[in-house]
């Protein structure tokens, strides 16, 4: 509004916090967009998970649901937004929550090791003939990746990075997951034969912690602690 700024200034519009009708009570770690409405959630260290409507101006909070000793580290839409999937701080175990009930059910591992602590959720691209798209994928202890089938909860296949896994992201156009580490390699794999096509050492990150891939999948970008 107020037409071209000057060279050199920024204009904004604050607009009212997303979780302003319940803030978190302690670190909110994971806030995700719905893939096909409104609606946003936000889940933390304080076992919450919250639902907000977001228009902007009321953000009005629509449920939450408490998860006793589980201290949420990752969240996940699957399923085209109808369920999600939550990993807990050194569970070896983690929970689906179903969207429209309000239900959530608890997961055993899927690696059978109750020493095996999964972190960093990712889902495959929603609404996609992708055969990823019906997958979702978690980071392990070790280097583990952990890919799982949205419908069943079982584990389709696993892959090992060098060093430890600090993020994944699915491609949004092909079947195909990428996975960084600790020792800044971007990993590239065909989830369905589970095969390494390609790794990578970004020579620009001491240690990559956040991936994500553009829509069209022509570019990925990362943050990195330096």
């Amino acid at each position: 509004k107020g037409g071209i700024l000057p060279s050199g200034q920024l204009g904004y519009v604050p607009l009212a916090d997303a979780n302003r009708h319940e803030k978190s009570k302690c670190v909110a770690s994971c806030v995700k967009f719905h893939p096909n409405s409104e609606l946003l959630t936000v889940a933390g260290l304080d076992k919450h998970l919250r639902l907000f409507h977001i228009d902007g101006e009321e953000n009005a909070k629509l449920a939450s649901y408490y998860f006793e000793r589980f201290p949420i580290t990752s969240t996940t839409f699957i399923k085209d937004g109808a369920e999600m999937i939550l990993t807990g701080d050194r569970h070896h175990s983690f929970y689906s929550y179903d969207v429209e009930s309000g239900q959530a059910r608890k997961i055993l591992s899927l690696s059978g090791r109750k020493d095996c602590a999964y972190a960093g959720v990712v889902a495959g691209p929603s609404k996609s003939n992708l055969k990823s798209s019906r997958l979702f994928a978690v980071r392990g202890p070790g280097g583990q990746i952990h890919v799982a089938d949205q419908k069943t909860k079982h584990l389709v296949r696993s892959m090992k990075v060098t060093g430890e896994c600090t993020a994944l992201a699915f491609h949004p156009t092909k079947d195909i997951l990428y996975a960084t580490t600790n020792e800044s390699m971007i990993y590239e794999y065909d989830v369905v034969s589970g095969r390494c096509l390609n790794k990578v050492h970004d020579t620009s990150a001491i240690n990559i912690i956040s991936l994500a891939v553009s829509p069209g999948g022509s570019n990925s970008n990362g943050s990195a602690n330096s």
